[in-house]
């Protein structure tokens, strides 16, 4: 065995001390890691510079010379790294983040654009999603805001959100999905927790859009329901229900918008007048018919006179006058008076606004029983009539247990006119101590007892209270 000669050692030892040294040497990536870290940016570009992009492979090196490009403001070299780190690593969802900040600082809006498209592709979170919808509608790109949240339409979006879908969607004619998404976004409401709330004009704009969408979707009788629904919760004001029985109508539904007018709140507080002229300003007298015809049956005197006047003067607004008469001459014609009220108290309300000649068509209808339900009106029409016994005897089965100082006026009117001082006070005495008296009458019995000699029966009744007994007068 030959033995290795001195030369050959050494330059075995040479050749392995060189490999040695090779493999100590820290390798590009960790020359680059290390140079930064002490602060040796210059050192760390110049490396970087060398390296030819297409040809690594190595994301943690591409991530370590985008940050120093980034931090020592060279852009474009910067954005080499950024691009190709993203296509050996897509699906890194920081560095997605990263680009993303990189591309808007540098004022790349498509670029950036791009990235936040990545960024929602993969992580489908619905507030990415509608930054970046809004990004897109603060350019004009109401396409690409339109796709992007229609895309994405099923991932949990605010109501805001939804109601901006379905208004693109109306607005392109597809009006099922515009349907679905605009009545989510009114359920939704208004939460009052941040930017996805809609306020009440947006939340009034879609309930339009709404009823608009269904009518062309075939669904005009939900959109009727659902109209309905917001007038017994009162959300929508009475202008806003004349638009949607308008809407209806207009669409060829007159059977369901009927129904939707009829559906006005039958309450002292709420006040018929604004839908009434607002569907009579469209001159649909039989609309307007519809809406007071519920509200009328059925309610107290003061409701039936307030909405009886609402009547006649719809009636002449829209020149239904003869439209009114002869429906006024149908109800009476019915032999059950209780039907006939509502027709009774718009008979009065037109005699007590034009006179006897506007219900003189109707007189022969008017039967005793009917009169008794308005006997008020009765009194006065029998006075008119020269028929003072008739007149007594109305005004003593009046029932004024509820009068107000109008209506308590012309009973005392009425009175004084047909009935002598004791015969009032007689009357009155007996309904205050059965309970059944207005007080809006109380000054009338004190004049009338007082007129007839019993000024102090009248006092001791008012001191003792409604069970007190005394002489007859």
């Amino acid at each position: 065995m030959m033995k290795p000669t001195p030369l050959l050692a050494t330059t075995g030892l040479a050749i392995g001390g060189i490999a040695a040294a090779v493999l100590l040497v820290p390798q590009t990536p960790e020359r680059v890691a290390m140079l930064v870290k002490d602060g040796k940016y210059e050192s760390a570009r110049r490396i970087g510079a060398t390296i030819d992009v297409g040809t690594r492979d190595d994301p943690m090196l591409l991530a370590d010379l985008f940050d120093l490009n980034t931090h020592i403001g060279d852009p474009h070299r910067a954005r080499e790294m950024i691009e190709a780190y993203l296509q050996s690593r897509p699906d890194d969802t920081a560095m997605l983040q990263a680009a993303a900040e990189f591309f808007r600082s540098m004022q790349d809006f498509e670029a950036y654009l791009g990235i936040k498209e990545r960024i929602v592709e993969r992580l489908r979170d619905p507030s990415d999603i509608e930054r970046l919808a809004a990004l897109y509608r603060s350019h004009a790109r109401f396409e690409d805001e339109r796709r992007i949240l229609y895309t994405y339409r099923d991932r949990a979006l605010s109501p805001a959100a939804m109601g901006r879908l379905g208004s693109l969607l109306a607005r392109s004619g597809d009006y099922a999905e515009a349907a679905r998404l605009l009545e989510a976004a009114i359920a939704g409401g208004r939460s009052g927790d941040g930017d996805g709330d809609v306020n009440e004009d947006e939340i009034a704009a879609y309930r339009f859009l709404l009823l608009d969408s269904l009518i062309a979707d075939g669904k005009a009788g939900h959109a009727a329901d659902l109209a309905a629904a917001w007038v017994k919760q009162d959300a929508v004001a009475p202008a806003t229900q004349a638009v949607m029985v308008m809407t209806l109508a207009n669409a060829g539904y007159r059977d369901l918008a009927a129904r939707l007018a009829a559906t006005f709140p039958r309450s002292i507080a709420r006040d018929p007048s604004e839908l009434v002229w607002a569907l009579g300003a469209h001159r649909r007298f039989d609309l307007v018919k519809q809406a007071l015809a519920g509200w009328l049956d059925g309610a107290g005197d003061a409701l039936l006179a307030r909405g009886a006047l609402l009547y006649i003067d719809a009636a002449a607004a829209t020149g239904a006058l003869g439209e009114m008469t002869a429906d006024l001459a149908a109800a009476l014609r019915r032999a059950d008076a209780a039907p006939a009220r509502p027709a009774m108290a718009v008979v009065a309300a037109a005699y007590a606004r034009w006179g006897y000649d506007a219900i003189a068509p109707l007189r022969h209808l008017m039967t005793g029983e009917l009169l008794l339900t308005q006997p008020l009106f009765a009194a006065g029409l029998s006075l008119h009539e020269q028929n003072p016994v008739a007149a007594r005897y109305f005004l003593l089965h009046a029932d004024v247990s509820d009068y107000d100082d109008d209506r308590a006026e012309i009973w005392s009117a009425l009175a004084q006119e047909t009935l002598s001082p004791s015969e009032i006070a007689r009357d009155l005495i007996a309904r205050w101590r059965a309970g059944r008296l207005s007080p809006a009458l109380y000054p009338l019995l004190q004049k009338t007892a007082a007129a007839s000699g019993s000024t102090s029966l009248a006092f001791d009744l008012f001191r003792d209270g409604p069970d007190a007994t005394g002489a007859s007068l």
